[in-house]
């Protein structure tokens, strides 16, 4: 074996290598501080080398492969040997030196003229081709949910930070109600709503680590993973401006969502359809040499050899419009394509509105929550010196404390569902992804 040849083989080794010494790596992490820590990039690394569907797309693409060029290989001309022998049972020649005949023959079969073979491979270079969109698509929803997914997750353990902060503002007021109750100071039940306003944050908590647990499993999935398999994030939710502008994301995706490339495609893999259909109205044409030998014996002695060339035309001109239905058969689904690439193309450009305006939505209320949590602290801080010095009730703590935890939760979660719709926007548009998980604009 040359070294060019060794190394063609470890290839496909080192392509199972390297996903198994990321887990391997994130296991001894996870074994030396409890759980693995991934960033983004990793996660989305391991998840375009094991997720099964992207996978699955990707045997397809070879499959598709293979026939493309199977069907060009039928255009070919065709090699074949056969030998055989005749032996006479009854008649003059029975029982005589003479009464076998073996024979050998060498032949070539070129198809000249088959229209049907033609347009077969015209078709498998089509269906080649989409399968290949099919890959790309898949790999632009397997981004979008990788990137759903995480912001899910980045969300949700910010809440959990939050409701960790708010069960401790809670219990801090719990504290300060015990003490003013001791002094005589309030009423009993001041002492009640706050001890029940720290049960209910209890459970706030616990539903927030909840919320964590679920991201999680679902990025296992994408990754193939168990579902229970425990790692931390390395990353925050930063915020980025959208770089595109409405018009010019709708005449993107009129140019490059894989959907209406893919539609296109059936269209012109019906008209080879219909190629195939109309092809049993024409002739074939076919050329066949041959060269053999025969003899009396099977050593071939004084045997005779010939070499011949056949030209032979075949041609079914009367089906009784078996071959006239089948092509309008096809060219009632060609309609009905041609149609669908145009509900299609309304229905992304209605898409890609949607998704802007959940985009212009998300942004807006990450504005206004801005103001609204700085309004939100200094609220609550006011009322606690104003309950300290008895100017305020316990309820008015308890909405303040209310208030700053549910403002400062819609303002992580406005910035989750902004960038997430980012994702949407890139997603929907169609922007392509390389089998390394990163957009190709």
């Amino acid at each position: 074996m040359t070294i060019a040849g060794s190394i063609d083989l470890l290839k496909p080794v080192k392509r199972l290598i390297k996903p198994a010494l990321l887990l391997f790596s994130a296991g001894l992490s996870s074994m030396a501080q409890g759980s693995a820590k991934l960033s983004f990039e990793q996660i989305t690394e391991l998840a375009f080398k094991q997720n099964p569907i992207l996978l699955g797309q990707q045997e397809n693409t070879y499959a598709k492969d293979a026939s493309e060029k199977a069907a060009f290989r039928q255009l070919l001309p065709n090699f074949s040997a056969s030998s055989s022998g005749e032996k006479v049972l009854q008649g003059d020649a029975a029982d005589t030196p003479d009464d076998t005949l073996y024979s050998a023959r060498l032949t070539l079969s070129q198809p000249l003229y088959r229209p049907a073979l033609v347009a077969n491979y015209k078709k498998s270079a089509l269906d080649q081709l989409d399968a290949r969109l099919n890959l790309a698509r898949t790999r632009e929803q397997l981004l979008f949910d990788l990137k759903s997914a995480w912001y899910q997750l980045l969300t949700a353990q910010l809440l959990v930070a939050e409701s960790q902060e708010s069960l401790e503002r809670l219990k801090q007021h719990q504290a300060n109600a015990e003490h003013m109750y001791a002094n005589a100071l309030i009423w009993s039940n001041d002492v009640l709503q706050a001890k029940v306003r720290v049960s209910s944050g209890l459970q706030e908590l616990l539903v927030s680590k909840n919320n964590v647990l679920d991201a999680k499993r679902q990025l296992n999935i994408l990754m193939d993973r168990e579902i229970t398999f425990a790692f931390d994030t390395r990353g925050q939710l930063d915020y980025s401006p959208v770089k595109w502008r409405y018009q010019d994301a709708v005449n993107y995706t009129l140019g490059h969502r894989a959907e209406l490339k893919q539609t296109q495609l059936d269209i012109d893999i019906a008209r080879q359809d219909r190629n195939i259909a109309k092809a049993d109205m024409k002739p074939s044409l076919d050329l066949n040499l041959q060269r053999g030998s025969s003899a009396f014996n099977s050593s071939f002695d004084n045997s005779v050899t010939e070499t011949q060339v056949t030209l032979s035309l075949q041609w079914n001109f009367w089906q009784w419009g078996k071959t006239s239905q089948q092509v309008a058969a096809v060219d009632y689904n060609l309609r009905r394509l041609s149609l669908d690439l145009r509900q299609q193309k309304n229905q992304f450009q209605a898409d890609v509105h949607a998704v802007w305006l959940k985009l212009q939505e998300a942004d807006n209320n990450l504005k206004v929550l801005q103001q609204s949590l700085a309004l939100a602290k200094e609220n609550f801080r006011v009322s606690q010196i104003r309950y300290k010095e008895q100017l305020g009730s316990s309820n008015d703590v308890l909405d303040a404390q209310d208030l700053l935890t549910q403002t400062r939760s819609n303002h992580i979660q406005a910035l989750g569902q902004f960038l997430t719709a980012k994702a949407e926007l890139d997603y929907v548009i169609g922007v392509p992804v390389n089998a390394q998980g990163q957009l190709q604009p």
